[in-house]
C-alpha cells in the first residue's frame, strides 16, 4: 500500500520516501515528502477491508497527538477500502475544523482507482502489464507482456523447484498416496511426471521419479514393464557415464529374470532377454579393457522379437566406444550391431528410451 501510494504521489511532483523501518516509532506516518512549494506532506497508509469514521479519527489523532515529524502541514490518509460513506465525509469535515493548521485529505479505493486508470506504468509495475491493459483507459502500456505459459512454468520450476510447481505437486501427491493401494496407477503417474520433467530439461529430477515408477511397477506385478523400464534406465545411465547405476539395474534385471523363469510365466523369455542385453552392454562398456564386445553383439541378435525401445541407445553408445578404442574391429562388428535395428518394428516410435509410463 505504501509503495503504490508513494509512486502515485510522485507523479504529482512530490518526492516521497518511506519514513522509518519496521519496529521504529513512526508517529502516525508511513511516507514523507516535500511539495513543490516546499511544504512537507505526509501519508498514513491503511490496508483495510473496511474503513470507518473511527478509523479515520484514530489515524489523524495518532499524528496530531504525536511529534508531528517535519512539522508537516498536510496529512493524507490513504486506504485500500471504500471511503464513500457519508459518515467518513462528515468525520473528515469535523476533523478539519478541529485542526485548522493542518490540511487533511482522505484517499479511498475509489479515488486511487480513478487516478490509476490513467497511470498504466504504475499499474504494470505493481500488478501486471495485462492488468494495466484491461484496467487503464487511454494510457500507453510500457514494458513487455507476460511470458507465455510454458516459459512461466519453466521459470517457476527454476525458482521454486520442479517438484513443487502447480502442475507437478498435486499429481506427485496422488502418486505417493496410491503407492500402497494402487501401485499400477501410482506407476503411471510417476511416469507421466517424469516425462514432463524430461521434456522440460530436468532429467535429474525425472530420474528420481523413474526410479519410483520402477519400484511401483514391481510392486504391482507388472514385471515385463518394469524390466523394459529398467533396461531404458540402464541405457541412459551408461550413456551419461554413470558406472554404478547400470550395474545395479543389471543385477535387478537378473533377479527379475530368475524369478520369472522359475515361475514359468509368459513374460519369462522377454524379461530374460532384457537381462542378458543389459548385462552384456554393461560388461562391454564398463570393462576396463573394452572386452565382452562379442557377447554384446550376440545378445543383440539373440532375441526373436522386435528390438527393445532402448536398444538403439545401447548400440549407439557401444559403437562410439568401440570406434574410439578399436577402430580396426569396427568393420567386422558393424553388421552384427546394425542387423537387429533393421528388423521391422510394430512399436510406436519414441524419442528416448525413457518413455515408459
Amino acid at each position: 500500500m505504501s509503495s503504490s501510494s508513494s509512486r502515485v504521489l510522485a507523479i504529482r511532483g512530490i518526492r516521497f520516501r518511506r519514513y522509518g523501518v519496521q519496529g521504529q516509532a513512526q508517529y502516525g506516518i508511513d511516507l514523507a515528502g516535500r511539495d513543490v512549494d516546499g511544504r512537507f506532506v505526509v501519508v498514513q497508509c491503511k490496508d483495510y477491508q473496511e474503513f470507518t469514521a473511527g478509523d479515520l479519527r484514530k489515524a489523524v489523532e495518532t499524528f496530531t497527538h504525536g511529534r508531528r515529524p517535519f512539522d508537516a502541514g498536510h496529512l493524507i490518509v490513504a486506504t485500500s477500502a471504500s471511503t464513500e460513506r457519508t459518515q467518513l465525509a462528515d468525520e473528515l469535515a469535523t476533523l478539519q475544523g478541529e485542526h485548522e493548521d493542518l490540511e487533511l485529505d482522505l484517499w479511498g479505493a475509489e479515488q486511487i482507482n480513478d487516478f490509476l486508470r490513467y497511470q498504466a506504468d504504475v499499474v504494470a509495475r505493481f500488478w501486471t502489464r495485462e492488468t494495466a491493459e484491461v484496467f487503464c483507459t487511454g494510457a500507453p502500456l510500457p514494458g513487455v507482456p507476460a511470458p507465455p505459459l510454458d516459459r512461466q512454468e519453466q521459470a517457476d520450476r527454476i525458482l521454486i523447484g520442479p517438484l513443487k510447481t502447480s502442475d507437478v505437486r498435486p499429481l506427485l501427491r496422488e502418486a505417493e498416496a496410491e503407492r500402497a493401494s494402487a501401485p499400477d496407477q501410482s506407476a503411471r503417474k510417476y511416469g507421466e511426471l517424469a516425462r514432463r520433467l524430461e521434456n522440460a530439461g530436468f532429467r535429474g529430477h525425472a530420474s528420481v521419479l523413474r526410479s519410483r515408477q520402477l519400484e511401483a511397477l514391481r510392486e504391482s506385478g507388472l514385471l515385463h514393464e518394469a524390466a523394459e523400464l529398467a533396461g531404458g534406465l540402464a541405457a541412459s545411465a551408461l550413456h551419461s557415464g554413470d558406472r554404478f547405476e547400470p550395474r545395479r539395474l543389471s543385477r535387478l534385471l537378473d533377479d527379475l529374470s530368475r524369478g520369472e523363469e522359475s515361475a514359468g510365466t509368459d513374460h519369462a523369455a522377454a524379461i530374460g532377454h532384457h537381462a542378458r542385453l543389459v548385462r552384456a552392454a554393461v560388461d562391454a562398456v564398463l570393462h576396463p579393457l573394452g572386452g565382452a564386445s562379442d557377447k554384446f553383439a550376440e545378445a543383440l541378435n539373440g532375441a526373436s522379437g522386435e528390438p527393445a525401445a532402448y536398444q538403439p541407445l545401447l548400440v549407439l553408445h557401444f559403437a562410439e566406444r568401440q570406434f574410439a578404442m578399436a577402430p580396426d574391429l569396427w568393420g567386422r562388428r558393424h553388421p552384427l550391431l546394425m542387423a537387429p535395428l533393421r528388423r521391422p518394428s510394430t512399436r510406436p516410435r519414441t524419442n528416448t528410451a525413457m518413455t515408459s509410463s
